[in-house]
């Protein structure tokens, strides 16, 4: 009982602990221009290892297992104002091309939960506006302000193209 009350308040110590590592790894390696290999490892683990340990850590949480996109995003920008510009090769690269996957996927995955809810007010027959159901999905998934922010840009794109 008392390891399924403390593991996920220790898990989350492990993604927090390997970024503030590589906080102060950086910082201290700031000067040296000789550490490309170092570079390429930090830059790695802070979009691979942190999120990944992120995930790990909350899967059989209550936290939603979307919110790790919100990590990956986190720590992508914290490599861009941590690793000096000449060691952002790849950090420049992941930016350009997964960044957009990530934000695609979590539309996508909202637009799949907004339908979900269509079809669970339809079972009731009450009517419900489009901005409302995915209004509903987001509050389901992001906090209060996320959400509501998220739900109008989705909303936007969907009246400007599909309504």
């Amino acid at each position: 009982m008392i390891k399924s009350v403390l593991w996920p308040k220790l898990g989350m110590l492990f993604p927090l602990l390997v970024f503030m590592f590589l906080v102060g790894m950086t910082l201290s390696l700031d000067d040296l221009q000789s550490y490309d290999s170092i570079f390429l490892g930090v830059t790695l683990d802070f979009y691979v290892t942190i999120p990944l340990l992120y995930f790990l850590a909350i899967r059989k949480t209550s936290i939603p297992n979307i919110s790790v996109a919100s990590v990956f995003i986190f720590c992508l920008f914290s490599a861009t104002y941590l690793i000096p510009e000449s060691e952002q090769r790849i950090l420049n690269q992941v930016k350009y091309f997964a960044l957009p996957l990530v934000e695609i996927g979590v539309v996508t995955f909202l637009i799949l939960k907004s339908k979900a809810v269509f079809t669970k007010i339809k079972i009731h027959n009450t009517n419900l506006e489009w901005y409302d159901a995915i209004k509903e999905a987001c509050f389901d998934t992001f906090p209060s302000r996320i959400g509501l922010l998220l739900a109008a840009e989705i909303s936007v794109v969907y009246y400007s193209f599909f309504a």
